[in-house]
Order: C-alpha cells, then structure tokens, then sequence
C-alpha cells in the first residue's frame, strides 16, 4: 500500500484515487471499491478474490429451461459433442426415491452403480424386446436419461445415513459396526482394580480327544478378565462349553487365585512379582454373552456375595 497514511485520511483520499483511477483507465469508484476490499480483508491479496462464497444459490433447487441442460456438461461430451443426462424435475426426483428404495436400501446390499442400472432398465425404458425367452428393455439415447453422477448426486444430497444403513445391515448390524460410540470403558476406571473387564472368545482351533487323536471334541472358548486401567490379565478360562454365566464366574474365580499356585499346577515357575494379581475388583464389566445363564438375570445376588459391582455393556 502506497501513500500511507494520506490514504486513511479523507479529506485527500479523494485526490489519490483519482490519480489511480486515470493512471489505469478506470472508474473511482472502482478503485475504491478495491480499496474498502483490500481493508476489509486484512490488508492481503486474497481479499481482492472474488467472493465465492455468496455465488449461485446454496440450499435452493433450480428451475430448468426447456430445451437446456443445467450444469457442467461431462468430459466426454467434449469430444463427441453428444448431450449426455438430462434435468432432474420432481418427477424425476420421485423416481430416484423409489429406485434407492427398491434397489439399494435392501439386504441384498447391491452397489449403487447396480442400483442405478436397474432403476434405468425398468423405469426409462421404451419398452421390451424378446430375445429367446428373455425379456430385454429397449432404452434411450444417452440424452434423454439421467446419469450416474445426477443420480449419485440426488441419492448423497437426500441421504440418511441411519436409515439406509438399517435397511441395508439390519438393526443389529448398525448397532453392532455404525453406532456412535460414545464412550469407553477406559474413561470410567480411576485405578488398578476399578475395573475388570471379561469377554469370551471362539479359539479360531479345533481341539482333538486326547483317547483318540482323530476325534474332534470342538472349538475352545477362551474367557479372559482384565484390569481396565493396567490392561493386565487378571483371570482366565478355557471352556468347550458357549460363552455363559459358568464360564465367566470359572475365570472370576481364577482371578483371585494367587498365581503362583495356579502356574505351579501346570508345571511353570514364576515369583509373584511376575503376576500379582489375586483381588476381585470395584466393578465387573461385561457383554450380553457372558450374561448368558441361570444367574445372569440376578446380579445383585452376585453383588451380595463377591462385594463387586456389576456393569454390562449391550453389543
């Protein structure tokens, strides 16, 4: 910025921008227009940038003119100079809904691409056309139907997310892989001992009679307690039995067994230093299969008689 600071004074503003405005050829008032730009923007250079933020009409659905395609008209266009898509009216709006619904928001979890292909063939075809036995749709020239994109457009700017993902997975499958998380079992221990965590897994394994080595006996089911804040193994069990209530109080039973009487029955020598754990904790936390069982309903007679509390978590 030349001529500071005469420039900020009004009096001789007027002067300078008239010498401005006839060095460049242009009006005054443009030149100040710039100017109010350039201090309103911070004094940078990206103030003088067009304002893109305030053009075209965000939020708004725009009217179509006969015989004129709105928007960008694709690449390809360019080279073939054929129109390609066509504008999108309520009615074909309509269709996009009902296609979406029909096609994609399913279990059969078809891709979009495949949802679109099967609104086109059944509901912008001219007609039939028999083939042996076969029925096949007589469709348009590409510039009387819509395109992917116009329709991959619709679908993502009407989207709701919950809804396509239930219809699509199930209740159970969004609320087991999509549900907001909100929280973690880490932000509720406040120390060693706050909480256990246990969860009982499928060993992906098949174990073998030890009589008969060509016996499968089944899969294992390993139950696992941790201490939330240290992350160290408390409790463990091994079961050829489903995740249940049983399993789950074995391996709580094993977290208060001194361990190294437990390592000694199966032949390993440590110090007790090397695993020193044999408490129950403040709170016990838990998912819906190892609440499986005669007792899983009656927590508070566990609470009565272990003093730990008991939490569950719904997977």
């Amino acid at each position: 910025m030349a001529d500071e600071p005469d420039i900020y004074k009004s009096e001789g503003r007027g002067r300078l921008l008239h010498n401005v405005s006839g060095q460049f050829g242009v009006h005054a008032m443009t030149v100040y227009k710039y100017l109010r730009k350039y201090w309103a923007g911070g004094k940078t250079k990206n103030a003088l940038l067009p304002a893109y933020d305030q053009c075209g009409a965000p939020g708004k659905k725009r009217n179509s003119t006969e015989g004129k395609k709105r928007g960008r008209p694709p690449k390809i266009s360019k080279l073939d100079n054929e129109q390609r898509g066509i504008n999108v009216d309520d009615d074909i709006r309509r269709i996009f809904r009902v296609a979406i619904q029909l096609y994609y928001n399913n279990k059969d979890k078809a891709p979009l691409k495949r949802a679109y292909d099967l609104m086109i063939q059944k509901h912008f075809n001219k007609g039939y056309r028999e083939e042996g036995n076969i029925k096949i749709p007589i469709l348009p020239v590409a510039s009387e139907l819509p395109t992917f994109g116009q329709f991959r457009y619709w679908y993502t700017k009407e989207l709701d997310l919950r809804q396509s993902i239930t219809a699509r997975e199930g209740k159970r499958g969004f609320a087991s892989r999509h549900r907001a998380v909100l929280g973690k079992s880490t932000q509720m221990e406040i120390g060693p001992g706050s909480i256990y965590q246990i969860d009982a897994t499928i060993a992906d394994v098949y174990l073998v009679s030890s009589f008969d080595r060509s016996l499968i006996i089944g899969r294992p089911v390993i139950y696992v307690m941790i201490d939330v804040f240290s992350r160290m193994i408390t409790g463990l069990h091994v079961s050829l039995e489903g995740p249940s209530w049983i399993g789950a109080m074995v391996a709580m039973a094993n977290a208060t067994m001194d361990k190294v009487s437990f390592c000694a029955e199966v032949g390993i020598e440590i110090f007790e230093q090397d695993w020193p754990c044999h408490y129950l904790p403040e709170t016990i936390l838990a998912d819906r299969g190892e609440l499986e069982g005669v007792n899983a309903d009656n927590p508070g007679g566990f609470s009565k008689h272990c003093g730990s509390k008991y939490a569950s978590i719904s997977c």
